[in-house]
């Protein structure tokens, strides 16, 4: 046993080889308990959620039988990161109320003092100030030295999650320290890597916070050698994501595009697993409602609810779930979009020949003098007209639909529609970044000031143009530049 949670952050694999064959021949609450525990934890340590999902449930069915306080308390703690970490907040409120239910029973005094600090490790999501933080942490300091794996994790996780939080209130020399702190616990405790690896992707974004990018970029690559122990997509987002935003930064296009391309491949992962843990939770619920019906239908009878509005409840609930599970993939979609975005604003409007235009009537000298109109015409901002029309253009440079239509369909790659709407897209978002007023307009305003004939065709073509909605767009740049006052100040 101890050996299966030796290796939980370290070799899951062989953790999850060890507990299994303990569980086959478990003949107490107590082992099928911790048994359970043990592999949860190695499947989330993989980031095979629907694996750790069903043993977690399967640990908590025994849960009321222990009379040891503490144990309870390690397990609540663990259900509270498992469902916080994979966004099913609603799940974690449950546990931590049951956590918060449990009586500090223990005469022995280190004992309380270890529960006491369990139950508020179930605070944590709710701290937003390092004081709070801090005043947790010194708890630690009336424990003895030896203190086991379990607290010595909780206090590297607090030690991080006050790093972050300092880094945010501006104190940049504490962030650094607490982050110190918190690796020299992982590495002189042989905690387990996997947490260690979190803390250095965070550690990473310290460094890009104070633009100190290939100190970032090795922080990271000390994280990608330990992702590729675990192949857990979770890590991979993390590492990468962070990756494409210092390569970003350092106009590494190559490297940028190669990260974005693992970034992609992650979250396809993600959603597989999240999916398969969606339906996990949700059938887990409804079996447990089958289970229990003569318990549900004395509890409920007084309310006078029924077994259908049970059941609709739990549909509702899967339903949910499902939707949140989608929310959050696309959001995280929006970010890598919106960082696309912001890369592509800065690029030119480059030539794109794509194949060959048969019976090209155009005249070279012609061809070149329209690419130097073209040139000239994407410096400007006529093309933010709604009256613009290949004729229109045409016109202008007193030339026909034709040659010009041939011209744009070579060179750049699209036809002329898609040409306009491109430049207006691109004016309105380098208008949106430069201008910090043009955040507070209304996106009607915004569709006219770029050409656009209505709200609801701007919104469109940006969307389909960029990959995000102008709404989002604009909550994201709002975020970064907060975020840039703030290091700033």
């Amino acid at each position: 046993m101890v050996k299966a949670e030796e290796n939980i952050y370290i070799n899951p694999d062989e953790s999850i080889r060890i507990a299994t064959q303990i569980l086959k021949n478990a003949n107490d609450y107590t082992e099928v308990f911790q048994t359970n525990l043990i592999l949860s934890k190695s499947y989330f340590a993989k980031g095979e959620l629907e694996e750790a999902i069903g043993y977690f449930f399967e640990g908590k069915k025994h849960l009321k039988s222990l009379n040891d306080e503490s144990m309870q308390l390690s397990f609540l703690v663990f259900g509270t990161t498992l469902f916080r970490t994979i966004g099913f907040y609603e799940i974690t409120k449950i546990l931590k109320n049951e956590g918060e239910q449990l009586l500090e029973s223990d005469t022995n005094e280190q004992q309380a003092l270890q529960v006491n600090i369990q139950k508020r490790w179930l605070e944590l999501d709710s701290i937003k100030k390092s004081a709070d933080l801090k005043l947790l942490l010194a708890q630690f300091n009336n424990l003895p030295e030896d203190q086991n794996i379990k607290l010595l994790t909780l206090k590297s996780q607090i030690l991080k999650s006050l790093a972050k939080i300092t880094l945010a209130e501006g104190n940049i020399d504490s962030s650094k320290i607490y982050f110190e702190k918190a690796l020299k616990i992982q590495r002189t405790k042989h905690i387990g890597s996997l947490q260690e690896a979190y803390i250095l992707v965070d550690y990473s974004r310290y460094f890009y916070e104070l633009g100190e990018y290939q100190t970032a970029l090795d922080t990271l690559e000390k994280a990608i050698n330990i992702s590729k122990i675990f192949n857990n997509p979770f890590l991979d987002y993390a590492v990468y994501n962070q990756l494409l935003k210092n390569y970003f930064v350092l106009k590494d296009e190559e490297k940028y595009i190669e990260s974005n391309l693992k970034v992609d491949h992650s979250l396809n992962l993600i959603k597989s697993n999240e999916s398969a843990a969606s339906n996990a939770i949700f059938n887990i619920l409804q079996k447990n409602h089958n289970d229990n019906k003569d318990e549900l239908n004395k509890e409920f009878r007084s309310t006078k609810w029924t077994f259908g509005t049970i059941a609709v409840l739990i549909l509702i609930l899967g339903l949910f779930i499902k939707w949140f599970t989608a929310f959050k993939l696309n959001h995280t979609r929006d970010v890598i979009n919106y960082l696309k975005l912001i890369r592509d604003s800065e690029k030119k409007e480059e030539p794109q020949v794509k194949g060959v235009i048969k019976n090209l009537s155009i005249p070279r000298e012609t061809e070149t003098f329209l690419l130097k109109k073209l040139e000239a015409f994407e410096k400007g901002n006529k093309f933010t007209s709604k009256e613009m029309s290949l004729a229109q253009m045409a016109s202008l440079f007193e030339t026909n639909t034709k040659y010009l239509s041939e011209v744009i369909n070579k060179h750049k790659g699209k036809n002329f529609n898609l040409y306009i709407n491109n430049l207006r897209v691109k004016y309105i978002v380098k208008k949106l970044k430069t201008e910090p007023n043009y955040l507070n307009y209304k996106v009607s305003y915004l569709a006219e000031e770029s050409g656009f004939s209505s709200h609801s065709s701007f919104a469109t073509v940006f969307k389909n143009i960029t990959g995000i909605s102008p709404n989002v767009f604009i909550e994201l740049l709002k975020k970064d530049l907060k975020k840039s006052k703030q290091m700033s100040a």
